[in-house]
């Protein structure tokens, strides 16, 4: 995975102006496709664990999985030949499959368990925050749908924004205020 933000630097580095020749793009997508199929073989080698049963690691693997997808979306968009629109189309969707799905999804998942365990909660991954982590795989699907098909993007959109912002003012309001109380098991905090 390190290879990954290596070659983006490289990348960088070799061509600013993203003028790049279709041999430095096909090696971009070889070496994403290549990462991609190693990480797919990691998920597939784990999606039967009994470790899966438990809801935080369940969690963990969803966003371990939007990483995967958006390591193909990122080799697909440097494939040779793409016209610009395809392109931008497909970058946007690694994107937001990286920064929703992955960076969100263990970002959130990791929010829930530590304020639950800080504020001595038994069960960090109760339903409430099941539902949660829910919303936010819809808020991912509603964001990447339009960039398949444009013609959703007036109602999809802006659901998908506001989704966003609900699901950071329900944490908010459900686990942040946990901060500043006393733990539930009497121990000190």
């Amino acid at each position: 995975m390190i290879s990954v933000p290596l070659l983006e630097g490289v990348a960088a580095l070799v061509d600013p102006w993203h003028l790049a020749s279709s041999l430095w793009l096909a090696a971009q997508a070889a070496l994403l496709a290549v990462v991609a199929i190693l990480c797919l073989r990691l998920a597939l080698r784990f999606r039967r664990q009994p470790a899966l049963r438990q809801p935080l690691v369940a969690m963990f693997y969803i966003a371990f999985v939007w990483w995967d997808v958006s390591l193909w979306l990122g080799a697909a968009s440097r494939w040779p030949g793409l016209s610009a629109g395809a392109t931008a189309a497909l970058e946007t969707a690694r994107l937001h499959t990286l920064a929703l799905g992955f960076l969100g999804g263990t970002l959130l998942a990791m929010a829930i368990r530590v304020s639950a365990a800080h504020s001595g909660r038994p069960r960090p991954i109760d339903t409430p925050a099941r539902w949660l982590y829910r919303a936010l795989q819809a808020t991912l699907v509603c964001r990447l749908v339009p960039l398949l098909w444009a013609q959703s993007g007036w109602l999809l959109l802006p659901l998908a924004a506001c989704a966003w912002a609900g699901i950071a003012v329900i944490w908010a309001l459900r686990h942040g205020r946990w901060a500043g109380c006393p733990r539930v098991d009497g121990r000190p905090a």
